[in-house]
């Protein structure tokens, strides 16, 4: 567990930003849409002080989070037990593979830059040195 969360630290971060964001800035409690569109609107679309010193805020506590714990913590889920927490990452791993995101066989008809299925092409382009 502790080897996917290093590996997945970036996302992790940028997940718990977004989830902050959309409290704090886009959708803040109590208010409505009407209500966010015509503050922006009084605002020419800029963020009031207040929301500025919460972006940097939320920013700041999104880059300290230092655990599964404090993720799960964040975007308001149970933390899974250790167990669960494994088959959790098993399953993404194995979805992952299923739908070749980190297909890693070479493409042989990649040469000079260029394969004539470089759209379609599920194999890795990597320029020999």
């Amino acid at each position: 567990n502790d080897l996917s969360f290093q590996g997945s630290i970036i996302g992790l971060k940028v997940l718990v930003f977004h989830v902050k964001f959309i409290d704090l800035i886009a959708r803040p409690p109590g208010k409505s849409l009407s209500d966010i569109a015509r503050e922006y609107d009084s605002r020419l679309g800029m963020p009031s002080t207040q929301q500025r010193q919460d972006l940097l805020r939320l920013t700041a506590e999104a880059g300290a989070i230092s655990s599964w714990a404090t993720v799960f913590e964040e975007i308001r889920l149970p933390l899974p037990s250790d167990a669960k927490l494994s088959q959790m990452l098993r399953k993404a791993v194995q979805n992952s593979k299923k739908k070749k995101y980190h297909f890693n066989t070479p493409c042989n008809r990649f040469q000079n830059g260029k394969c004539k299925f470089l759209k379609g092409c599920k194999y890795n382009h990597v320029l020999k040195t």
